[in-house]
This record gives structure tokens, sequence and C-alpha cells, in this order.
């Protein structure tokens, strides 16, 4: 397929303002939080995106207007990396007030991805666009971007994301695998659409993206666990438990220089 056709973007809300976090909208700048996070990004995130089998994409990070000069200088090592430090409007302010009501979540995920638009809009050409999501404590495997592009077929609205992932806690490594006639996408989901009028993946809360496009191959992502991210947990009674071995490596290269278990739990 004629790479010409599409144009890929990876987008990560790094420390960006919260809407809708009521408790804290603002965490992303508080110095103990935005360190512990910047330890993961470069431990994980980044170096899985610079290990990419494939690096026709643009990888653009959102970050708060207010972040210090020490996190941006450290953003700015990474050529990889498009930094976004736009101020929030005030509509997504308005959502910290209160608690998001659910008729307003797709409001509020729209009002996500206003500054990313602007910014795509900037490199955008082609009559395509991928764009997946990505966590700013999580990472891709190796293949991860090559894998979406080729299952690319100028789909004029399709998520696209993989049955298997990971997840890393306490120094071991835990499979996931969707199974049944409906899984949930993942928060790692990429969407194929037309250039016209794009949305972003970002659009929509990952668990209710469809309709969705599912890729049974190998590991395509891989999760970590800390102490600041309360909101995922491990099964383990469902999931595969890995050692630090070959597979692993071979999937998620940065593995074998990295001590996850002290550094993020």
């Amino acid at each position: 397929m004629d790479k010409d056709l599409y144009q890929h973007f990876i987008l990560t809300r790094f420390n960006a303002y919260w809407p809708g976090k009521k408790t804290a909208p603002d965490r992303g700048i508080d110095e103990e939080w935005l360190s512990h996070r910047m330890k993961i990004f470069k431990k994980i995130t980044i170096p899985s995106i610079e290990s990419q089998s494939c690096d026709n994409f643009v990888w653009l990070v959102k970050c708060h207007h207010l972040t210090p000069q020490w996190a941006r200088d450290e953003l700015n090592k990474h050529s990889t990396i498009v930094p976004i430090y736009d101020d929030v409007p005030q509509s997504c302010k308005n959502f910290c007030l209160t608690r998001v009501p659910h008729t307003k979540i797709k409001e509020m995920e729209g009002i996500k991805t206003q500054h990313f638009k602007k910014y795509i809009n900037k490199y955008l050409t082609s009559e395509f666009i991928i764009t997946t999501r990505l966590d700013s404590d999580d990472g891709l495997s190796r293949t991860h971007v090559e894998t979406i592009q080729d299952a690319f077929d100028k789909q004029a609205f399709t998520f696209i994301d993989f049955f298997n992932g990971a997840s890393i806690k306490n120094n071991v490594f835990f499979k996931f695998c969707e199974e049944g006639d409906h899984p949930r996408p993942s928060n790692f989901v990429s969407l194929i659409e037309k250039s016209k009028n794009f949305r972003t993946v970002l659009y929509v809360a990952h668990p209710k993206a469809k309709p969705c496009t599912y890729l049974n191959n190998d590991i395509g992502w891989l999760e970590c666990h800390h102490d600041k991210n309360i909101i995922n947990g491990v099964n383990h009674k469902s999931n595969k438990s890995y050692s630090l071995g070959n597979e692993i490596k071979n999937i998620f290269p940065f593995i074998k220089e990295v001590s996850c278990p002290k550094l993020m739990m």
C-alpha cells in the first residue's frame, strides 16, 4: 500500500491539564508527580518509540503550559518528540468544577483533542490519517507502528487494536489476551480515518472505540503498573507471567536497560 496515502501520528498526554479530574487537574506540574513520571517516560515510553521498526510517524506530546524548564529541557533532548505547550481553553477548565456527568463525557473527550488537531493540521497533507493513543507511563512493542500501518486498507473510519499486550508489575511480566466475541479496546488503540474532518483516536474514550478490528499477532504494547497509577490493575489469575527472557527482550528491546520495579513500584 502506498504510504503517501496516509500520515501516522502518535498522541501522548504527558503532564497535560486533566479535564474532569476535580481533585487534581494540575497534578502534571506537581514536582513530585512530574519527577516520578519523567523517570518512567524516559525508561519506558521514549525508548519504546525510539526503538520502533518503522519511523514513518510523528509523535505529538501534549504538556501542561506551565511545565517547568527542567522538564522541557529533558523532552527537548529527544528528536522524536514534538511537544505541545498550549494553554487549555476555559471550556476545558469548566469541566473540573464539578464531576463530569455521563452525558458530557463525549464533549470532554472532544476538548482533549483540540490541541492535537491544531498541530496535526500543520503536518497533514494526505488523504487518510492514522492516530495512535499512548499514555506517558506505557510503551509500544518494537513492531507496533509497522503492524498498524500494515493493516491500513483505505478504511474510512476504523479503530485498530491488538488482541495481545503485556503488563509489568513487581519484576514480573503478565500477558493480556483478549478473548471472546466482544473484546474491549485497549488504551493503545489506533484509528484509521479519512483526513477530511478527522477526529483522532482521542475523540472517544478507548472502551467505546467502535468499529474496531483486532490484530491477532504478537504482544503489541506494555502497560506499566506503579504506585501513582491507581486506575489499572493486574489480574494474576487470567494472565500468563513472564520473566525477563528473550521473548520479552525481542518485543521490547529496551527492557534489558530498565530496572522497572524499583523505579516504578
